[in-house]
């Protein structure tokens, strides 16, 4: 992506916290810039068949997402990035890049997996209406990842220490830990990402918000106690 790209550039120019985080920065606006740039120029006739009693009828009916998903995802992207913020200010901040550049280099590649996979069986799980086949649909590919994705994911995780020096430096030679470290929640995070839109499907996207602010406020209680 984009932002991954820049961030692994910079992180060679300023100091490993401060060059991680300012990459980040950087690419997520960059990002945004093509995207705005892509839309207006392949889907501005979109525009065109906007209409406000269509538009009310839309929000009428899909009331809960900017209600419950839009918490939800603040709340998700708060607490993913909140211990950088943390372990700037308990720690060195050679430790907060250490943590920063572990958790991309895992999420990156997992979430690009992740969300791909996820967002083409929302669409074609959506459209079922029985819960007994939507169960049987989500264990199977779940199943169906686990499979193909835990053998190679633990070899390129557990053999991370012979290449992460020659690839970053000697200076990010420790790097491999992190990784080892981070990785059991980031395979489990690739295993189930059948299960990422199952409370939409089921119209309960209440107890998604929960959960993500419940886990937010856990993770600060926790850094701050």
């Amino acid at each position: 992506t984009v932002t991954s790209n820049i961030y692994l550039g910079l992180e060679k120019s300023f100091s490993a916290g401060g060059g991680l985080i300012t990459g980040g920065l950087v690419g997520q606006a960059i990002a945004t810039v093509f995207l705005g740039l892509t839309i207006a120029k392949k889907d501005s006739t979109l525009f065109n068949d906007i209409n406000r009693k269509k538009m009310l009828i839309l929000g009428k009916k899909y009331k809960k997402f900017p209600i419950y998903d839009l918490p939800a995802y603040t709340a998700f992207t708060i607490y993913t990035n909140v211990a950088v913020i943390f372990f700037n200010k308990f720690f060195d901040s050679s430790i907060a890049g250490f943590y920063f550049l572990a958790s991309r280099l895992i999420q990156v590649p997992v979430t690009l997996f992740s969300k791909s996979f996820s967002d083409v069986f929302y669409q074609k799980i959506s459209q079922e209406t029985s819960n007994e086949v939507i169960s049987k649909e989500l264990n199977y590919y779940s199943l169906k990842i686990a499979k193909l994705a835990i053998v190679p994911f633990l070899i390129i995780v557990y053999s991370s220490n012979l290449y992460v020096e020659f690839i970053f430096g000697q200076e990010w030679k420790d790097l491999y830990k992190y990784i080892v470290l981070l990785s059991i929640p980031s395979l489990f995070k690739l295993i189930f990402s059948p299960y990422t839109h199952v409370l939409k499907i089921i119209n309960k996207q209440e107890v998604s918000a929960y959960l993500h602010l419940t886990r937010l406020l856990l993770t600060s209680v926790f850094f701050i106690s």
